[in-house]
């Protein structure tokens, strides 16, 4: 799907402070992964840059920040290294490319597939995913309930004739929150990559970012609204938020961030030979 582009007060970038706060989360984790993990000896007799790339990223300065923090982590290991260690040159590649069905299992196989297409054996690949504790569902967890009081919002403005209701009853959201155990298994059946480690990242950013009615519409309608207009067009747009704020506002339940048990996992995995 299609973030918001542009600068203006419905843009991701306006609206990404969060997901900011998984990047920011995740330095350590780079940190660590490139200097356990990260062989510079087999890079040493290639007289070729690094090549880094984002194969999932968005609009606005999050990307590069986290490409950044890569190319740092990098450095630090070529720097520590000491001796005639020389710092290579590196070149980034900016990709966003979608990735959501309902059959996640299968997504996952050829997300797999691709990016094992683009790394040499050895080549790291780190992973960022929404996902949900083992035992919980889909349904119970704190964004998809907040789907559900987007199809409510506009299963109210159908009964009124704003939206087409049979549009609202073929409309759902590509969404899907795989558990630790059930990543990881799926992970371990590919014949691509091997399974390094895997973490929980803890945003501190949700405490700050997600405490407003208001702040939380932005939220969710700076990665989803490019979807909804394709199913509804634009018109309504401001008019469903609107609502979905008014429902949220009456409701203390989404304010309070303890009660968000969605996790954000940090994933590395190693090209097999």
């Amino acid at each position: 799907m299609a973030m918001n582009g542009g600068e203006g007060p419905d843009s991701y970038v306006q609206n990404s402070t969060y997901q900011r706060g998984i990047v920011e989360a995740a330095i350590e984790k780079i940190n660590e992964a490139i200097a356990n993990h990260f062989d510079i000896n087999a890079l040493s007799i290639s007289p070729n840059p690094i090549c880094i790339a984002d194969l999932g990223c968005s609009t606005g300065p999050n990307t590069f920040r986290a490409m950044q923090n890569i190319v740092e982590a990098i450095k630090l290991k070529y720097i520590s290294k000491g001796g005639n260690s020389k710092i290579p040159d590196f070149i980034v590649f900016f990709n966003n490319q979608d990735a959501y069905a309902t059959q996640f299992a299968k997504d996952m196989e050829s997300i797999l597939f691709a990016r094992a297409q683009k790394l040499l054996s050895g080549g790291l690949l780190a992973l960022f995913l929404s996902g949900i504790p083992d035992v919980m569902s889909n349904s119970d967890s704190h964004t998809g309930i907040e789907i559900d009081m987007i199809g409510s919002c506009l299963m109210d403005m159908a009964k009124v004739g704003l939206v087409n209701e049979a549009k609202v009853d073929t409309f759902n959201f590509p969404l899907y929150f795989p558990t630790p155990k059930e990543l990881k298994a799926l992970v371990e059946r590919s014949e691509y990559f091997s399974f390094e480690r895997m973490a929980i990242l803890k945003n501190q950013k949700k405490h700050v970012t997600l405490q407003s009615p208001s702040m939380r519409a932005l939220f969710l309608r700076a990665p989803f609204e490019g979807l909804l207009e394709k199913q509804f067009g634009n018109e309504i747009m401001d008019e469903l938020f609107d609502r979905y704020t008014e429902k949220v506002a009456r409701s203390s339940f989404f304010l309070n961030p303890e009660i968000d048990k969605t996790i954000e996992l940090f994933v590395l995995l190693k090209r097999k030979i």
